[in-house]
């Protein structure tokens, strides 16, 4: 895969931009956060936890550039809340990175689970902590990228051609994770998001879309596993390290519709890779057929009614 170096001394692009952020309180957001106000950003970003949230501001020293929304951002309404927040203190946006999102935790009520029967399967209550990762991972993140297609492309500043969505998915977009049933399967729907949004996103409004992947980062998502996988000398990684990688993809106004894989501080694209390598792993054959049937596809035949 070609790795994928970020230049920091780009990063300046960012100073003054507007910028949305959500799942923003802690971990990779607080991150996000804390990076882009030291680079002289206007940040929004939205979260539930309003103590966790202010706990942030206040180790920030409470900026007037950096604005706090609690919202629920598995709901329309809380995504709405949170761009039209951005929108009316500054009178646009210039990028959005989607952020938030919940894991499942194994025991009881993990999806597939030995422990279930016939009858005890038929409890609908059982669904419940599942249908929240879902509508935060998937439905959530859906609605923050139609939010951000509208927001980005409103007032956009004199001369200012740049605006980018930053989908976050997961290591699991790319290897099994057994047991993370949900989780795995909420994160291979942003990868579906991106390649549906890329192309006409990019064409109609000019606002490019990438995806960040990363691989197991410290944060409090991953507080029960991350000091087990470190101590095996498994690959692990700070919150920085992934900072890094999103803002050499912002700070790039060539670079769309990208995956980048992040580990240890270092990225490795791999959607121009896997189209690349595609008579390898699929055959000739499947891979001329599917060609002929993307082509016509993106020519954008699947948003009209008839030809």
């Amino acid at each position: 895969m070609p790795q994928f170096i970020p230049d920091p001394s780009s990063f300046d692009i960012l100073r003054g931009k507007v910028i949305v952020i959500t799942g923003g309180a802690q971990g990779i957001g607080a991150g996000l956060v804390t990076r882009l106000h030291q680079l002289g950003a206007k940040v929004i970003f939205g979260d539930i936890s309003q103590p966790h949230s202010q706990s942030l501001l206040e180790s920030l020293g409470n900026p007037p550039t950096v604005t706090a929304v609690e919202a629920d951002l598995a709901t329309y309404s809380g995504n709405y809340r949170l761009f039209r927040t951005a929108f009316d203190q500054y009178g646009h946006v210039d990028h959005a990175l989607g952020n938030a999102a919940l894991f499942e935790h194994p025991g009881p009520s993990s999806w597939i689970d030995p422990n279930l029967t016939i009858d005890t399967v038929g409890d609908e209550a059982l669904a419940h902590p599942h249908n929240k990762i879902l509508d935060l991972n998937v439905y959530g993140l859906c609605v923050f990228a139609r939010m951000a297609a509208v927001f980005l492309r409103e007032n956009r500043p004199a001369g200012e051609k740049d605006a980018s969505i930053t989908l976050f998915g997961s290591v699991c977009c790319i290897r099994d994770s057994p047991g993370a049933y949900i989780y795995q399967t909420s994160k291979l729907a942003i990868l579906g998001l991106l390649r549906s949004m890329r192309k006409p996103v990019l064409e109609t409004f000019g606002i490019r879309t990438n995806t960040i992947c990363p691989g197991v980062t410290q944060s409090p998502m991953t507080k029960r596993v991350f000091h087990r996988i470190q101590a095996r000398g498994l690959s692990t990684q700070k919150v920085d390290d992934v900072v890094d990688m999103t803002l050499g993809l912002m700070s790039d106004p060539t670079i769309n519709g990208r995956s980048l894989y992040v580990e240890r501080g270092t990225g490795w694209e791999f959607e121009e890779e896997l189209d690349r390598s595609m008579q390898i792993w699929l055959g000739e054959e499947p891979t001329k057929l599917l060609r002929a049937n993307a082509e016509y596809v993106n020519t954008g035949a699947l948003l009209r009614d008839e030809d």
